[in-house]
């Protein structure tokens, strides 16, 4: 049981890695904001998460680099990443996510449906900045959600293997 949570640990923690970095080639659309210097240790991850369609620009020249993160642009980023599919009920769940046509009300319905946010107060506050401390929670919460279990391209990001697994793939046993 421990290494099970131990591998599912570095799973979630592989994806948040994976939100952030990557490795495949850049097109030149995502590579053109202005305010993104080339040398810039970022660069290759911004330009990846662009491409991958899981951040946008502040514009159509400008990334918004150094600019601090709202909740509610993080729930959108979340929902992309996983890819999971919008809700958008009603009422909201929070007392000021209430606006349907908010560009952010579906995707903080949908990221609290998928568990990756909860209720902990009644309001959400989509326009604060995400803390240090608000991502470990949302990396623990991910941790427990046995519904992330795939990319949004179908790969697994987690697999259970047993020792005897393990011992059968190094011709242990």
């Amino acid at each position: 049981m421990r290494m099970k949570m131990q591998i599912r640990r570095i799973a979630v923690w592989a994806l948040l890695v994976c939100l952030l970095s990557g490795v495949a080639p850049v097109p030149a659309a995502a590579a053109s904001f202005r305010d993104v210097p080339a040398a810039s240790w970022a660069a290759p991850s911004i330009q990846r998460c662009v491409q991958q369609g899981w951040f946008q620009g502040e514009s159509a020249t400008t990334f918004g680099m150094g600019h601090p993160m709202t909740r509610a642009a993080f729930a959108v980023v979340l929902c992309r990443f996983f890819d999971w599919e919008m809700v958008t009920p009603q009422k909201g769940t929070y007392e000021d996510v209430q606006d349907p046509d908010a560009w952010y009300f579906s995707a903080v319905e949908t990221a609290y449906a998928n568990g990756a946010i909860t209720r902990q107060t009644d309001t959400f506050r989509p326009a604060d900045s995400i803390t240090r401390e608000e991502m470990v929670s949302l990396a623990q919460e991910l941790e427990q959600n046995p519904d992330v279990r795939y990319c949004p391209h179908g790969r697994p990001v987690a697999i259970e293997l047993t020792r005897k697994d393990l011992e059968k793939q190094f011709r242990r046993a």
